[in-house]
């Protein structure tokens, strides 16, 4: 192995190696005035789901390989969407119950409960991740209950707009309704 190979990859407490340079013409602005709200942090991944959605489908054979990070971060846009609308007082990763309560909120603001179809595809992440784990880490704890699954990842996609869709409504109808402008 010669030295260049041990300064750059191998040793993790060298120098940055030289030919890693940061691009001049794009990044990211974080924290200031590029803050994020509940509603954007949200947005924020749906967005890149849709993106990796995107990659896996003109990859072909490879889409296995963002599969759980595409789960994941589906299943926390709906988390995040539930607690748009719920707006728990304490820390909760349990979907069933946002469900529950997001179908009460739902009742009592436009009349009638959540749809049984977006319940029950709210639902169908409650099973495969109970506790927001399956999807981020390989450790055998929280395996996919009742073994393997196909996803259709065109139909995944559009199912989540539908369902995001229909909470961001709820939503700000809740903000509304809490901030008396409604």
């Amino acid at each position: 192995m010669n030295d260049e190979m041990v300064r750059g990859i191998d040793d993790p407490i060298s120098d940055e190696p030289e030919e890693v340079e940061p691009e001049a013409n794009w990044g990211i602005l974080i924290g200031g005035m590029a803050s994020y709200d509940e509603e954007l942090m949200a947005m924020a991944y749906k967005e890149a789901a849709d993106m990796l959605v995107e990659q896996a489908l003109r990859s072909g054979d490879r889409s296995w390989a963002v599969a759980p990070p595409i789960l994941f971060l589906y299943r926390h846009t709906v988390e995040l969407y539930l607690k748009l609308v719920v707006k728990p007082e304490k820390r909760n990763h349990s979907l069933a119950e946002l469900v529950e309560q997001a179908s009460e909120i739902a009742k009592r603001r436009v009349g009638k409960s959540l749809p049984n179809w977006t319940q029950a595809r709210l639902l169908e992440f409650a099973d495969y991740d109970p506790r927001s784990t399956t999807f981020r880490y390989a450790d055998g704890q929280a395996p996919l209950p009742f073994g393997e699954y196909w996803v259709h990842l065109d139909h995944l996609r559009r199912v989540m707009e539908i369902l995001i869709t229909g909470l961001a409504k709820l939503a700000a109808l809740c903000d509304g309704e809490l901030a008396g402008t409604t």
